[in-house]
């Protein structure tokens, strides 16, 4: 996400949030996909975890 030097904390808070949401229903509509074709959706939520993990020890490293 691109943030203006000047943008005041609720329009980052907003941009955030909006973030958020959009993050949830395309991983809601990615679970119903994936289960459509049969996959477990335990399995799926818990080899997403373990990806999620991976990004997230790949950024810390970075910064």
């Amino acid at each position: 996400m691109d943030y203006q030097t000047t943008a005041s904390t609720s329009e980052v808070l907003e941009k955030q949030h909006d973030c958020h949401k959009a993050a949830e229903a395309a991983l809601s509509s990615m679970l119903k996909m994936l289960e459509s074709y049969g996959f477990d959706r335990t399995e799926v939520v818990l080899s997403l975890a373990d990806a999620i993990d991976d990004q997230i020890l790949l950024i810390a490293q970075d910064a």
